[in-house]
């Protein structure tokens, strides 16, 4: 798409945005190429970017909430500070890409694919990430409080200092991942892997010490702050 045309289909959507959708269209970018671009600060609330290539983009301090992006193509994009809360990324690509200290409430991640993303100070609160890659991803002081992680993939990533009070960590694989000094106080973790994990200073309730595996608890248990 010639920048032009983007131009005023994001003119339009903000018309849409500004008078409740009673003047104005709102945008729909499937499967649109838009690698490298800059749209910092960019209003694209409930945007659809279905399937669209946003690889390398600038998207710092972006509303995003409530887009539909699933299956978009984010890889290596910076979004700095950008808002996605309560949209849906199912599938997306965003490896590589920069999204520290994003709002990612509610957000769908089902299958999303964040390895080696920046994640550092990200707020995940209530986010569904089923089946999620973070492979050497950096999730440090991260916000998982009640999201749900169900069977993700954490190998290698750091998740030091990170909330994940009450979250839903069942199957998820934590090899050698460092979570020093995380809060999993009433997290579930049932079948979870933390093989080769650095588990220093965690703070976890009594009853999840039985999911721990036996050489991690010779290891760190003196350290565990155990609610």
């Amino acid at each position: 798409m010639d920048l032009a045309t983007l131009s005023n289909v994001l003119q339009q959507h903000r018309q849409w945005i500004n008078s409740d959708g009673k003047s104005g269209k709102k945008a729909i970018l499937k499967k649109v190429i838009l690698a490298n671009i800059n749209l910092d600060e960019a209003n694209l609330y409930s945007i659809d970017l279905l399937g669209s290539d946003l690889s390398g983009a600038s998207l710092q301090g972006v509303n995003l909430q409530f887009a539909h992006l699933v299956k978009a193509n984010f890889k290596k994009a910076n979004l700095f500070r950008s808002n996605l809360n309560d949209a849906d990324l199912a599938g997306v690509i965003l490896q590589g890409a920069n999204l520290r200290f994003c709002k990612l409430n509610r957000i769908n991640l089902l299958g999303a694919n964040l390895e080696k993303a920046d994640l550092q100070y990200t707020d995940f609160a209530e986010a569904d990430s089923t089946f999620a890659n973070y492979r050497g991803a950096n999730l440090f002081a991260a916000n998982l409080m009640k999201a749900n992680f169900q069977s993700a993939f954490f190998q290698q990533a750091n998740l030091t200092a990170t909330n994940m009070q009450y979250a839903n960590l069942k199957y998820c694989t934590f090899l050698r991942a460092k979570l020093s000094s995380a809060n999993l106080f009433k997290a579930k973790l049932e079948g979870a892997d933390f093989n080769g994990a650095h588990l220093d200073n965690i703070t976890i309730d009594s009853e999840n010490l039985r999911y721990l595996p036996e050489p991690a608890l010779q290891k760190y248990e003196k350290t565990f702050i155990i609610i």
